[in-house]
């Protein structure tokens, strides 16, 4: 089953041992791994820690923050309540047990209950919340003790495999209660014109177009199938950037960059380019994986083309026709290994399923009228991009 298990048998349905307080938990796994060091053996290299995995760690953090937005899905107001907390957790028992009805029991519910109560708590009565600095660390001993335990599942800690840690919360757990908590940003629409899944659609629509913001995906998709990358105007509503920071992207933040080149000074322009072109290589190159750039320009006139680089953040990363920019021109720019290189061709020619997970998706809060005032000479290939213009009336 999916390992929103996670949330069900191990916080749900503890184990006797997983119901001993933390100190005892501690205690007891700090005796098992003394002896190997009493008697003088070293660790098999397996168990050393990835000390230098920075990007890794970066991921498992990035997993740990969508799952605590989940968990604070009602009101997002940056704490987890605990009110929220048990409706995430029926929604773990409703995925696991395919029953979108199920609610959960009376045991289970004290569970969860006995299990909240233990932590790290603000607040008082039935107004308690959990920050997510310590939701993260109550949580993250659960998956590993939950690891441990299972039989079919691969034996991770966070601290010495943060990479494939994160990997695994992400795909077995965290997305899966991002669709069915957020629904209104994950689901699909009914196709049409906009919103059509890209197999479905044979002809290239016409751009600018007006998209319904539940058609958002599909309409990116179906611009990439047809060679474009794909420039989204929010038109005001904050709803398209509460989507894409749900998203397993590698994003690049132009108003941050603005601020810290131009107003604090606290980087030079070459130094924010080396930035960017690590968020490049993290998109092409994500455990072996690829994901989507997401260019966050918020409501600013960045001029992106004056940080065009020949090989840390080069012009043709805006194509998405695969003559201009694929595997090879990405080896060619030193943007990705030639071990990666080799692992994406293989993938082309067979599922596919990592190559077309990368996309350059542009974000602006503006509308149509500001992108042809101010944008047409601050991104590369502006003419060439899908102008995707999010309908407001659609965000309500």
């Amino acid at each position: 089953s999916r390992a929103s298990d996670l949330l069900v048998r191990r916080v749900m349905s503890p184990s006797k041992a997983a119901a001993k307080p933390a100190a005892s938990h501690r205690k007891a796994s700090a005796e098992k791994s003394t002896p190997a060091k009493a008697k003088g053996k070293t660790a098999p290299k397996a168990a050393v820690a990835k000390e230098d995995d920075v990007e890794g760690k970066e991921l498992l953090e990035e997993v740990l923050d969508k799952l605590c937005r989940c968990c604070d899905h009602d009101d997002q107001d940056g704490e987890i309540g605990r009110v929220e907390f048990f409706a995430t957790c029926e929604a773990a028992l409703r995925i696991v047990t395919k029953d979108p009805k199920e609610d959960l029991s009376i045991k289970q519910r004290k569970a969860i209950a006995a299990w909240w109560k233990e932590q790290d708590l603000v607040g008082s009565g039935n107004d308690t919340r959990m920050t997510f600095d310590s939701f993260k660390k109550s949580i993250v001993p659960k998956v590993e003790e939950y690891l441990q335990a299972s039989e079919d599942a691969p034996k991770l800690t966070a601290s010495k495999e943060p990479r494939e840690f994160g990997a695994w919360m992400q795909t077995t757990c965290v997305s899966d209660l991002e669709k069915v908590l957020f629904p209104e940003v994950v689901k699909k629409a009914p196709a049409s014109a906009a919103g059509a899944d890209a197999a479905e659609v044979e002809t290239p629509p016409e751009y600018p177009l007006t998209v319904d913001f539940k058609e958002l995906p599909q309409s990116i998709a179906v611009a990439k199938k047809f060679g474009k990358r794909s420039l989204v105007l929010a038109s005001g509503k904050d709803q398209v950037e509460t989507y894409f920071s749900y998203q397993m992207t590698s994003a690049i933040d132009l108003k941050q960059v603005l601020g810290e080149v131009l107003l604090k000074k606290s980087k030079t322009k070459e130094e924010a380019l080396e930035d960017m072109c690590t968020s490049v290589k993290t998109s092409l190159d994500s455990s072996g994986f690829c994901k989507p750039l997401w260019i966050r320009m918020a409501n600013t006139a960045f001029a992106l083309t004056e940080y065009l680089h020949p090989t840390k953040f080069p012009e043709e990363l805006f194509s998405a026709d695969e003559s201009v920019w694929n595997p090879a021109v990405a080896l060619e720019k030193e943007l990705v290994t030639k071990q990666q290189h080799d692992n994406l061709v293989i993938d082309m020619k067979t599922t596919r399923k990592k190559w077309d997970d990368f996309n350059v998706v542009i974000t602006h809060t503006g509308d149509l009228d500001f992108a042809n005032e101010y944008l047409k000479t601050a991104l590369p290939k502006f003419d060439d991009l899908a102008i995707l213009v999010v309908d407001p009336a659609s965000c309500s």
